[in-house]
């Protein structure tokens, strides 16, 4: 990742405190793992300038991107990496996903120390101008000696409690083992060039690539794989921060009660939010919009 966008993402997100959080009063979801944490901005020009820096680095994994001339590589990506080019009405662009998964992509990188495993963008297809469902990062770290497969989920809305609503549609598919096993296949037949800086993970892919059609979840089991859930919410703050963030915590605990979350036995994971209160939405999203009918420079 170039170094002028890891500058505009340090300057526009600003770290508050991980949860729980004592001296607030403030718990963790309760299907957390682990700390959820809780992040602010500058502004939401400057969060509209960082997503809209950032579209070219959801699309492309860095070796395909052309740091000498970023705007034809921006001009690709908003063309053939993501849903975009042929919405024309404002009102379905800003229902588009690429807004959160943008955020997501630069949170788990530069907050969480993660590597891109595959980029977003290798999901869309341009001839039917539609993105496979699955995981919106493929992201991976090795700790301890086990591979850590960061596939997250981003959702950005006007308010949490809508944010919400979709993320429960889901979620509970995301963590059974055929569905971690289905996004491997996507992966694997689809981008023959995948690799990785880890060994493990290489040795893995390699041996997926001889045999495009295997059963993958036995294969996670045997490399000891770990699956974590990273869940990004963007949404209108509606008080103060603090009674914000607790609003979206009380809100994920009801949604649990009322249709109960279970992790998988058969694989070690972990689940845990990222929540990132904004002014407006909706005119953050305007303005990344205004920012491509433009064409605007690219740092």
């Amino acid at each position: 990742m170039r170094k002028s966008l890891k500058d505009l993402f340090k300057s526009t997100i600003l770290f508050e405190y991980s949860l729980p959080n004592n001296d607030k009063s403030l718990s963790k979801s309760d299907i957390s793992t682990s700390d959820d944490f809780c992040y602010s901005t500058i502004g939401d020009k400057e969060v509209s300038g960082l997503i809209y820096n950032g579209i070219v680095d959801l699309a492309f994994e860095d070796y395909n991107i052309n740091l000498n001339d970023l705007n034809e590589t921006q001009r690709k990506a908003l063309n053939y990496k993501i849903r975009f080019a042929n919405i024309e009405s404002e009102t379905a662009q800003l229902k588009l996903g690429f807004y959160g998964e943008v955020l997501l992509n630069l949170f788990l990188q530069l907050e969480f120390g993660t590597e891109v495993f595959v980029a977003r963008g290798q999901f869309f297809d341009p001839l039917s101008n539609f993105e496979a469902h699955g995981y919106d990062s493929h992201h991976i770290i090795e700790r301890n000696n086990q591979i850590e497969l960061w596939f997250g989920e981003a959702k950005f809305y006007k308010t949490a409690s809508a944010a919400l609503t979709s993320i429960w549609k889901s979620l509970q598919t995301t963590l059974t083992l055929e569905y971690l096993d289905k996004n491997f296949q996507s992966i694997i037949q689809k981008n023959k060039e995948v690799e990785s800086k880890n060994e493990s993970l290489n040795q893995f892919i390699n041996e997926c690539k001889k045999d495009p059609y295997r059963n993958f979840y036995q294969d996670i089991i045997n490399y000891k794989m770990k699956l974590v859930r990273p869940i990004l919410i963007v949404a209108n703050e509606t008080d103060n921060y603090d009674d914000t963030v607790k609003a979206i915590i009380d809100t994920i605990n009801n949604k649990n009660k009322e249709n109960p979350i279970c992790l998988p036995k058969e694989i070690d994971c972990s689940l845990f939010f990222i929540i990132l209160p904004v002014h407006d939405a909706i005119g953050i999203k305007k303005e990344v919009l205004k920012c491509i009918r433009k064409n605007e420079p690219l740092i």
